[in-house]
């Protein structure tokens, strides 16, 4: 921050400032935001930075180009909700675009899916299509560390305003990760069945975080 901006006053937003503040600076056009954060301790620290150019142009949006639904449910995973948490990795990570929610309801049901009025509802058609959405080993393959967490980016593309109390994506099964080759980290936040046995994967010497 002070390489970009050397002139930069952190004091009005020192310890007294409150839990958090959000510093606003503009310079040459560039537009930056950050959210500063204070511990228990009472020692501020940098929570994020956004940096953005009001005068950027962007290329038109481009159509999302869907692979056709082929394979077994769930493919090749046991348990579609693990295909769920892998899938969401890949989108993650950029190695798959399924669009934004929006664009994905309306190509899945074929019209227009009403987000606000229809979006408090799981939308089966969604969940068919991505347990039948194509996994090449290359894409596993891109696999290295998987977080399982009701926050993952997947689940409104099923069910667009689902707060996690319902069991609906909870994992029951593990059998098929041994597809994820290259995986070295797990980190289960929740959405894993507590009877689930993690023994082949620590055999495998993977990390639990």
């Amino acid at each position: 921050l002070r390489a970009r901006f050397p002139k930069l006053d952190l004091k009005p937003f020192g310890a007294g400032a409150g839990s958090f503040s959000w510093p606003s600076l503009v310079d040459d056009g560039l537009h930056m935001r950050f959210e500063l954060g204070t511990t228990y301790e009472g020692v501020r620290y940098l929570r994020w930075i956004e940096l953005y150019d009001p005068g950027a142009v962007y290329p038109p949006k481009q159509p999302v180009l869907y692979p056709a639904p082929s394979g077994a449910a769930g493919a090749p995973f046991k348990d579609i909700n693990l295909k769920l948490a892998v899938m969401s990795e890949l989108i993650d990570n950029g190695h798959i675009d399924i669009g934004d929610p929006q664009d994905f309801y309306d190509h899945v049901l074929g019209r227009h899916f009403d987000l606000e009025a229809e979006g408090y509802e799981p939308a089966a058609e969604a969940r068919e299509f991505l347990a039948r959405f194509p996994l090449s080993q290359d894409l596993l393959d891109q696999v290295t560390s998987i977080e399982f967490d009701g926050g993952a980016q997947i689940y409104p593309y099923i069910n667009y305003f689902w707060g996690g109390e319902t069991d609906e994506f909870t994992i029951t099964s593990l059998n098929g990760i041994e597809e994820l080759r290259n995986l070295k980290s797990v980190r289960i936040i929740s959405m894993v069945d507590e009877k689930v046995d993690l023994a082949p994967l620590k055999q495998r010497g993977i990390e639990f975080k």
